[in-house]
């Protein structure tokens, strides 16, 4: 965990209002949707027409960052394996934001969100008036703030590990971190590391430590542009450690 200097630069800029949390996670679950069916181009080509239609009904341009209007609006069965998977990957971000409005839970750390069931909690294809753009309302900054925690400590603790793949005592290190004690209340441990799937996190799956890993930098990114983050852009949001 670096301990780093502030500077004026580093200051956060004031959380998003519960309106735009509500139209980047729409944002969010569209460009998401196509990441995952570009690949089955073919078959989704009816599909992709409803979402894309019903998405630009809502008018919420205004959200959407270049790169992420360069992928709804290319051809479907377009995108490269990369621009697929940074799409699909926002769906992790998606989840925060729609957590965060009161609409899912958050799944386990270890555990990928089930992107369709969060975005039809968004209201994903339904009119407007049924969609979470109506009447937003985010939990509370304490709530917010609790989580930022508990990811941000998860996400250092997978980051420690690509670097020196070795058990610590993660448990006694989340009580006495150098800016203060941290709630391990989202993980589970094992010997008193952090539990992946059902091993410590050293006897793990190398593909599950993968996973989890790219789960947390995209929920890591989302709480952190919840709580008024390094930047105001969603994608340039800073998730170090």
């Amino acid at each position: 965990m670096t301990n780093d200097t502030t500077t004026d630069d580093d200051e956060e800029g004031p959380p998003p209002t519960a309106s735009r949390v509500a139209a980047r996670a729409l944002v969010l679950a569209v460009v998401s949707c196509r990441g995952f069916i570009d690949v089955d181009a073919a078959e989704a080509g009816d599909f992709w027409s409803k979402v894309k239609t019903w998405f630009l009904a809502l008018d919420l341009d205004d959200e959407l960052e270049d790169w992420e209007k360069a992928v709804i609006t290319r051809p479907l069965g377009t995108l490269s394996d990369q621009e697929r998977a940074d799409a699909a990957w926002l769906s992790e971000g998606m989840l925060v934001l729609a957590w965060a409005l009161g609409r899912h839970p958050i799944p386990p750390y270890d555990e990928a969100v089930v992107a369709a069931d969060a975005a039809e909690t968004l209201g994903l294809l339904k009119p407007r008036a049924e969609t979470v753009l109506t009447n937003p309302v985010l939990r509370s900054s304490a709530e917010l703030e609790e989580f930022s925690q508990d990811i941000f400590l998860l996400h250092w603790r997978l980051r420690e590990f690509a670097l020196r793949p070795r058990p610590i005592d993660f448990a006694t290190l989340a009580k006495t971190a150098w800016f203060g004690s941290m709630s391990l209340a989202r993980v589970r441990l094992i010997d008193g590391d952090l539990a992946i799937g059902i091993e410590r996190i050293d006897k793990a799956d190398e593909s599950l430590i993968r996973l989890c890993s790219s789960i947390a930098i995209e929920r890591h990114r989302a709480i952190n542009w919840l709580v008024g983050g390094s930047s105001d852009i969603y994608s340039e949001v800073d998730t170090s450690t």
